[in-house]
C-alpha cells in the first residue's frame, strides 16, 4: 500500500508540475505578445496615417468596417497578422499631383504641410531598422560616367554579397510557386503600409490587399515594394491592377526622385509574386532629355543610338487623361506577354515629349512642367539565374542609372563597356521590334 501510494502521490505531482509549467510559458507567451505590441507601437508612432483602429470606428468612411474582405482570396493567418499590425494609407483622386512644378509653386505660396507618401513610407522603413529586417545598413557611393548618355552608377557591395539569390525561370508566364520565396511569408515590421483608395470600393482595391513593404536588401534609403493583392498569390505578370497603382502611387509623391520599376520574368525579375519597386535615385534619367518619335495616339518610341535601347514612352497630361493613359499601358504589355517578350517599366517625373528638335535637349526641368511619365522597355530574355555580383541590366539600368557589386567593376566601369554588356544582355533585333511596333498599333487602332 505505501508503495501505491507512493505512486499516485508522484503521478499527481508530476502532473502538477506539467500543467504548472504550461502556465508558465503562456504567461511568457502573453508578456512576449505585450512587448511586441509596445514595439510596434512605438514603430507607428508619430506617422501620418490612420491606425486601424481608428479607421473601424469613423463612422465617416465607408466601405472599411472589416478588416476582412469578402474577396475568395484570403490571407494566410502570418501575413494576415502582419497587415493588421500596419497601418492603413487612405488616399483619393484628390491627392494625384499631375504636374509636380505647379505643386512645387503653389506649395511656396501657400506653406500648406501636405502629408507625402514617400516620407511616411521612409520614416517608418527607418523606424523598422531596429528589428533587423534589412541584410545589410545601406553603404554606397556614385558617380557619373562620361559619354552620350550621361549614366550614372552606384556602388553596393552589400547588395551584391548579401541579398537573397535570385530565383531561377524559364517562362515569361511562370505560374505562382507557393513552395519557392513569396510576399505572404512578411512579418509584421515589413509590412510599412496598405493602401486604400476611397475612390473605388471594387475587391482590388479592398484595404487589405494592396501592401507597400520593406525591401529587405535595399538598393537606397526607402526601397520598398509595391505588392498588388498579395493574398491572391499572383506571378510576375503586370496586371492593370497593378499598372495603376504604380501610377496613382507616382501620382501622389512629391519627391521627384522617386520612381516605380518593375521587371518581368526573364527580365532579371528575382521573385516570381507580383511586385514592383519604389525607391529614389539620386540622378536623373537622361531619357527625360531625349527627343521619341510618336507612333501613335499618345505612346511615343525612341531606338538606338538616341538611347542605347529600345523605349516605348507614355506620358500623363492630365487627370481627365488618366485611363487612356493606362489603357495605353495595358495595351502595349499585352502585345509584349503575348509575344513572349521580356519587359522592363520606369515610372519617372519627365517634361513634356518632346518630337522635334534635336535629339538631346538638355533644359531647365524646373521652368517645364513635371508629368509622370512611363518608359517601357521591350528586351531580351535571361533565362536562368545569374550570379548576383554580375552587372544585370533591369529596369533602373536600361533607365542609365547603373548598379555595380563589386569594387573592380565600379571603378573600371565606362560607358562603352556598360553598353556592351547591354547589348550582349538585353537590346534586341531591329525586326523583332518593327513586329511589336505594327501589332501594338493594330491593338490601339481596335
Amino acid at each position: 500500500l505505501t508503495n501505491l501510494y507512493d505512486i499516485t502521490l508522484f503521478i499527481f505531482t508530476m502532473s502538477y508540475g506539467e500543467e504548472d509549467n504550461i502556465s508558465s510559458i503562456n504567461i511568457n507567451e502573453k508578456d512576449k505578445n505585450l512587448k511586441e505590441d509596445d514595439e510596434k507601437n512605438q514603430f507607428n508612432k508619430n506617422v501620418n496615417v490612420l491606425p486601424i483602429d481608428n479607421i473601424l470606428n469613423n463612422d465617416d468612411i465607408t466601405g472599411h468596417k472589416s478588416l476582412r474582405s469578402h474577396s475568395l482570396y484570403q490571407m494566410p493567418d502570418q501575413l494576415f497578422d502582419a497587415v493588421q499590425k500596419a497601418e492603413l494609407y487612405l488616399y483619393s483622386s484628390n491627392d494625384f499631383i499631375i504636374d509636380l512644378q505647379v505643386h512645387e509653386d503653389n506649395d511656396l505660396i501657400n506653406f500648406e504641410k501636405k502629408r507625402d507618401l514617400f516620407d511616411i513610407l521612409l520614416t517608418k522603413w527607418e523606424a523598422s531598422k531596429k528589428f533587423n529586417v534589412f541584410n545589410y545598413s545601406i553603404n554606397c557611393m556614385y558617380k557619373l560616367l562620361d559619354g552620350q548618355y550621361n549614366l550614372s552608377i552606384q556602388l553596393n557591395t552589400e547588395r551584391g554579397v548579401k541579398r537573397r539569390r535570385p530565383l531561377r525561370f524559364r517562362a515569361l508566364d511562370e505560374p505562382f510557386c507557393p513552395y519557392r520565396f513569396n510576399f505572404t511569408k512578411l512579418s509584421p515590421f515589413e509590412v510599412l503600409v496598405y493602401l486604400g483608395c476611397t475612390d473605388r470600393i471594387d475587391e482590388d482595391y479592398s484595404i487589405e490587399q494592396n501592401i507597400i513593404a520593406i525591401n529587405a536588401s535595399p538598393i537606397e534609403r526607402g526601397h520598398s515594394l509595391i505588392i498588388p493583392s498579395v493574398n491572391k498569390k499572383l506571378p510576375q505578370i503586370i496586371t492593370p491592377q497593378a499598372i495603376r497603382m504604380a501610377t496613382e502611387i507616382m501620382l501622389m509623391t512629391k519627391n521627384k526622385d522617386c520612381h516605380v520599376l518593375y521587371n518581368s520574368l526573364l527580365g532579371q525579375a528575382s521573385v516570381n509574386h507580383l511586385h514592383l519597386h519604389f525607391m529614389p535615385w539620386p540622378y536623373e534619367s537622361d531619357l527625360i532629355y531625349r527627343k521619341f518619335e510618336h507612333i501613335f495616339k499618345n505612346l511615343y518610341f525612341i531606338r538606338p543610338p538616341n538611347w542605347f535601347i529600345h523605349c516605348f514612352c507614355i506620358q500623363l497630361e492630365s487627370l481627365q487623361k488618366l485611363d487612356e493613359f493606362l489603357n495605353t499601358i495595358n495595351c502595349v504589355a499585352n502585345e509584349l506577354l503575348e509575344n513572349k517578350i521580356a519587359h522592363n517599366f520606369f515610372f519617372t517625373r519627365a517634361p513634356p515629349i518632346r518630337i522635334t528638335g534635336l535629339n538631346r535637349e538638355e533644359i531647365n526641368i524646373t521652368q517645364h512642367p513635371s508629368l509622370v511619365t512611363l518608359y517601357i522597355f521591350p528586351r531580351k530574355s535571361v533565362t536562368g539565374a545569374k550570379p548576383p555580383t554580375n552587372f544585370n541590366p533591369a529596369a533602373l539600368e536600361l533607365a542609365g542609372c547603373m548598379t555595380a557589386y563589386t569594387y573592380r567593376f565600379f571603378e573600371n566601369a565606362d560607358e562603352v563597356g556598360v553598353i556592351r554588356i547591354v547589348n550582349d544582355e538585353a537590346l534586341l533585333d531591329e525586326d523583332i521590334i518593327q513586329t511589336i511596333i505594327k501589332k501594338i498599333n493594330i491593338s490601339l487602332n481596335n
